[in-house]
């Protein structure tokens, strides 16, 4: 066997197992495997105005006790303060279908910093109940309603568009 042909037999060797060698080295996967279903979007006032956007997720995670859960927040506008001008006025929120039915009861908690407002993080227990519920962000069914204690907007409808719906992902931690 000739140089020629060692040097290519072993590049082709070493192209086969190099990334199979390497596969573990490059996954920086780590943490539960999940997917969510996020739907969002814009607050505005009864002028028209934007107040803040809200932004609400369904979340799945493999193996967690509480495998199902809502997860909402509602930010200044800009995606960040700004002013920030609901933050401390919401007295109630939920989630609610094109035909007023309640679909979620959402439970206000104070934000973080002065920026945003938080509601809990909600387990739905329910595997049939969390699944007609991801049918209806996909579907762009679901609004936000906001009741606050500003004149002039004490009753927000803030229609909420599908904004991803992913698979099945792992955190990358790297």
């Amino acid at each position: 066997m000739s140089l020629k042909q060692w040097l290519s037999r072993g590049a082709v060797l070493l192209a086969v197992l190099l990334p199979a060698a390497c596969v573990p080295i490059l996954d920086d996967s780590c943490g539960p495997t999940f997917r969510e279903t996020v739907i969002r979007g814009d607050i505005r006032g009864a002028t028209g105005i934007t107040l803040g956007v809200a932004e609400v997720r369904l979340v799945e995670v493999r193996g967690d006790p509480q495998p199902r859960r809502l997860q909402s927040i509602v930010m200044g506008p800009g995606y960040g303060s700004a002013g920030a001008p609901l933050k401390g006025h919401v007295t109630r929120a939920r989630l609610v279908a094109a035909n007023g039915d309640v679909l979620f009861e959402l439970s206000v908690a104070p934000g973080l910093g002065d920026e945003t407002l938080r509601t809990l993080d909600e387990p739905i227990p329910d595997p049939a109940a969390f699944d007609a519920l991801k049918r209806r962000f996909k579907a762009g069914e679901v609004s936000l309603v906001l009741e606050t204690d500003l004149a002039g907007s004490e009753r927000l409808r803030v229609p909420l568009p599908l904004l991803r719906a992913g698979d099945w992902d792992r955190a990358h931690c790297s």
